[in-house]
């Protein structure tokens, strides 16, 4: 049979998605940056609550105020990161936010039960996600980091509507699959003109549990999306057994093994985003 002499083309026409009008501020909060990955499974929220305990803790130009509003509702580990089964207190109706580890945070996993899915349809999950952000007594904050859900659906676009984004770390792995799904996260946010400040390439390669050193599993294909998108390539965070052990502990790699090679990777990543977090 001869192949075709044109590719196949979808009958049906996608439509791009309208960047939202501006969204207002969140009262105290200076900086908002989205902790983004299209595809599940890359590590997204590891990387997230690390990045908030290295940002709290070391930063370019001292400490910073750090939040952490998880919205990855249908995974909300950001507790078990943190190793926290506290619920959180409310004043005058309002909720405040958690802290652990100099990182104030909110998850569904918190006040939900630790047992039952969240199974909800897209108005509720819209009107949480505002409720997160203008409920919560967040307080002042240099930088509040939001770890969202995998994929580019609906939750995303209200996202970028109810959230007034300084901007959005994507995280992939280096196979070409997660690449792949990344990109289209990518090209979403920058349709929704939401700026993208880098890429992670997270499980990078490993760390040898016997002697400790890096080892190369891949090239790291991390480079070629950024280079055809001219996104800037923050890091590559190798996969290390450390990670595991922080977690049983529930203290993020950072503040558990900081001389890890994962953990050094992502600090000098916090070292990137910190500078500026605390300027206009």
């Amino acid at each position: 049979m001869q192949s075709p002499s044109k590719p196949f083309a979808c009958p049906i026409k996608m439509p791009a998605p309208a960047a939202p009008p501006a969204a207002p501020p969140i009262p105290g909060v200076r900086k908002i940056v989205a902790v983004a990955g299209g595809k599940g499974g890359v590590g997204k929220s590891t990387v997230a609550v690390n990045l908030a305990a290295a940002l709290a803790s070391r930063s370019a130009t001292g400490t910073i105020r750090v939040g952490l509003m998880d919205l990855d509702f249908h995974g909300p580990c950001t507790p078990i990161l943190l190793g926290s089964d506290d619920v959180p207190e409310i004043e005058d109706g309002r909720p405040r936010p958690l802290v652990r580890h100099d990182v104030r945070f909110f998850s569904m996993g918190s006040i939900a039960d630790p047992d039952e899915p969240v199974v909800w349809r897209a108005p509720l999950v819209i009107d949480t996600v505002n409720k997160f952000a203008r409920d919560v007594m967040w307080g002042e904050l240099d930088l509040l980091l939001v770890d969202l859900p995998p994929g580019t659906g609906d939750l995303h676009l209200s996202i970028c509507g109810l959230l007034p984004l300084t901007g959005v770390v994507l995280v992939s792995t280096p196979d070409p699959m997660s690449e792949s799904v990344t990109i289209k996260a990518l090209m979403m946010f920058k349709q929704l003109r939401a700026p993208v400040l880098g890429w992670i390439e997270n499980m990078s390669g490993a760390v040898c549990p016997h002697c400790g050193r890096s080892i190369e599993e891949t090239a790291g294909n991390g480079s070629q999306p950024c280079e055809r998108f001219h996104v800037p390539l923050l890091g590559r965070v190798p996969r290390s057994p450390a990670v595991l052990r922080a977690q049983e502990k529930g203290v993020p790699l950072v503040l558990a093994e900081p001389g890890d090679p994962a953990a050094r990777a992502i600090l000098d990543i916090a070292d990137k985003l910190a500078f500026g977090a605390t300027e206009d």
